[in-house]
């Protein structure tokens, strides 16, 4: 079983904090610092906190693999969006996907997706999750968004986070 570390254990209180308030948020982690866990760990005590549904973004599918493992080592079901997919068995409350495929799917059918919760984006300073953005507050305009990242973005828009 995994642990959290202290600062690990920080970020995810503050995170919960500050989403009480603010729908949209960027945690910056250094690299290596277990961001993977962190989010994945913060999934966990979010489904927890109600009968709720997670997506979590990668641009990677080496990133989505890892997100899977990450949520499986602590216990969480997860459903992977990935290119050869292309129904969900909607088995878990927690899809992880590639945000090129996950775009392909809602462009297709807004519906492909159940209401989602939260929103976690890996690597977020990248910006490819800028397109799904509207897709995904089409199917709730409460969604709950956190981005994810080693490296802010040091370029703003309207559309980031």
């Amino acid at each position: 079983m995994f642990k959290l570390r202290d600062y690990q254990r920080k970020g995810i209180d503050s995170i919960f904090n500050l989403l009480e308030t603010s729908k949209r948020l960027v945690y910056h982690l250094a690299t290596g610092g277990g961001k993977t866990f962190l989010f994945s760990a913060l999934t966990k005590e979010f489904l927890q906190k109600g009968n709720y549904k997670v997506v979590i973004l990668a641009h990677r599918t080496e990133l989505v693999q890892q997100t899977i493992n990450s949520l499986y080592s602590i216990g969480v079901r997860s459903e992977s969006i990935v290119a050869n997919k292309k129904y969900l068995n909607h088995s878990a409350n927690v899809y992880v996907a590639m945000v090129e495929t996950v775009f392909k799917r809602l462009t297709k059918n807004p519906y492909f997706l159940p209401k989602i919760d939260l929103l976690i984006i890996d690597e977020c300073h990248i910006m490819s999750f800028v397109k799904v953005l509207d897709l995904m507050l089409e199917i709730n305009p409460d969604l709950k968004i956190l981005g994810v990242t080693a490296t802010p973005a040091t370029t703003i828009t309207e559309k980031t986070i």
